[in-house]
């Protein structure tokens, strides 16, 4: 909900690429819809994992106690999502660039640049999950008819894994062709992605908490200790 008050909106669909998961939590005029809402076990971390063993089949090896950490800010300096995935395959090798490591020695990355991000789109390589366009019209038909139009023209995307170049214009992509498969291509998609998304959450709780409404629901440290937290806030 936060992501959309530093956007100023308060009714939205809020696509969450976090480290541990995805989450697509529809709101509408202030209010979370419970029902609808979606996680998918597929993050930063496992897109992390999923680098790492690619890396690995490649005979790409380090020090175990930095790997991960390694592989983590290789991901995100190389990696983008392709455009158009099997033509992407087919010219790889113009993707191709040297990465300098830590200790001295350079990875050479091509394909293995988009082919993670891809797991967005294609989960079905190594998970037992829907696609993100799959899911996001899933969560968005769950709720009432009139107010899905209005959910799918305020897609808010937000969280570190969502910086990856070129997400937002394949979500695009992928959801135009997920309104046609289900016949309902009359409706407008448009996919909102601040530069400072990763950052959404802060930005919205600041804003919310400088509403003069908002110090209503405060509870000083003092009262906290004294009485707990008031029952209507529960």
């Amino acid at each position: 909900m936060l992501t959309l008050y530093s956007g100023g909106f308060q009714t939205g669909l809020i696509v969450e690429i976090g480290d541990s998961n995805t989450r697509i939590v529809p709101i509408y005029e202030g209010y979370k819809l419970n029902h609808a809402v979606r996680i998918l076990d597929i993050g930063g971390r496992v897109l992390t994992r999923y680098m790492e063993k690619i890396l690995e089949s490649i005979g790409w090896s380090v020090d175990s106690s930095i790997r991960r950490e390694l592989v983590r800010v290789l991901k995100e300096k190389a990696c983008f999502v392709s455009l158009d995935y099997k033509e992407d395959l087919k010219r790889s090798e113009q993707y191709k660039k040297d990465y300098s490591l830590p200790d001295g020695s350079t990875i050479s990355l091509h394909n293995e640049r988009f082919i993670v991000p891809e797991l967005l789109f294609n989960p079905s390589t190594e998970l037992e999950e829907d696609s993100l366009p799959v899911a996001i019209m899933d969560v968005i038909e769950a709720c009432d008819l009139d107010i899905r139009p209005e959910l799918l023209n305020n897609i808010f995307l937000s969280g570190g894994s969502s910086m990856f170049p070129n997400l937002k214009s394949r979500m695009y992509q992928e959801l135009e062709l997920e309104l046609a498969r289900r016949k309902k291509k009359s409706q407008s998609v448009r996919i909102i992605a601040p530069q400072e998304r990763t950052f959404s959450v802060w930005i919205g709780g600041s804003i919310l908490a400088k509403i003069p409404e908002f110090s209503e629901n405060w509870v000083s440290r003092a009262k906290y200790f004294k009485e707990g937290i008031p029952p209507n806030l529960l």
